[in-house]
């Protein structure tokens, strides 16, 4: 967020608009939610538009990187914030090796007045959401699947007091910012 401050302010101050719009897709989406965590920036942005954000984390965040505990704060910033991991022979929930605490206190802040957040999410692939994994090193042995994007299922792509807008078509994850349905949409 610190990266795009600037950029709005010049934008601003290069046009005669008053208030801009932004789209993020993904990890920008989630930046662009850091952005409107200040109130002071907030006034400054009539519309967001979250394009596949991992709102609550996306279960592949893990499947990538591993149980790594040095991960990249990016990766970090993408873990999912709720039980995502289940022991493979028993069922059991496994306490994941890091927290998203990144996500979790962006989670408990409330939408800014004023500004109109609209999340467009994929809902036709299925989405790994529940990792079942087998001993110490955490090995992912399956998964559990929801509707989604193939990355970011549609429950975490969801945010409470933001407007709603599943895409159709199966359009994947990385896909969806040049998909001409969801450009036509934006």
């Amino acid at each position: 967020a610190r990266y795009l401050a600037p950029g709005v302010r010049s934008l601003l101050a290069g046009s005669y608009a008053a208030r801009v719009d932004l789209v993020g897709h993904s990890m920008g989406g989630l930046i662009a939610r850091a952005y409107l965590a200040s109130p002071s920036q907030a006034r400054l942005v009539h519309t967001a538009i979250l394009l596949g954000t991992p709102n609550q984390g996306s279960a592949a965040t893990f499947e990538t990187v591993g149980a790594r505990l040095l991960l990249p704060e990016t990766a970090r910033d993408l873990l999912p914030t709720y039980p995502y991991l289940r022991d493979s022979a028993s069922g059991h929930p496994v306490t994941a090796p890091l927290s998203n605490t990144y996500l979790a206190g962006l989670n408990r802040l409330r939408p800014p007045a004023g500004v109109r957040i609209i999340c467009l999410y994929g809902r036709a692939l299925p989405t790994d959401s529940v990792l079942l994994v087998r001993g110490t090193n955490l090995t992912v042995t399956g998964s559990l699947t929801a509707p989604g994007d193939g990355t970011v299922t549609a429950a975490s792509a969801r945010l409470p007091g933001a407007e709603e807008i599943p895409l159709a078509g199966t359009t994947p994850h990385q896909d969806l910012p040049r998909d001409a349905g969801t450009q036509r949409l934006i």
